[in-house]
């Protein structure tokens, strides 16, 4: 997996946001929002890491169980790729 060059991570009025990099820049139905857990994910695949990696980096900074947190990540992950955020 591979972050797409589709889009932009900007912070936009205290938000984290992934802008698409196109002529579709203005249409708000392309603007994706990050919540902290979202933006965790999102910063540690660009930086590489694969899934599992992702999974015990997280379990060092979140209060919940290694099974809920792989469910959760593996969502964010689906969600990533069916948006274009991410390149399989």
């Amino acid at each position: 997996m591979k972050i797409s060059d589709k889009f932009i991570l900007k912070n936009v009025g205290g938000e984290s946001m992934l802008l698409p990099i196109n002529n579709d820049f203005m249409s708000v139905k392309n603007l994706i929002t990050l919540n902290g857990t979202s933006l965790d994910i999102y910063t540690f695949l660009k930086d590489g890491l694969t899934k599992e990696e992702i999974v015990e980096q997280m379990l060092k900074n979140y209060d919940v169980d290694k099974e809920t947190l792989e469910k959760d990540v593996n969502e964010v992950i689906q969600k990533f790729i069916s948006l274009g955020v991410l390149d399989v």
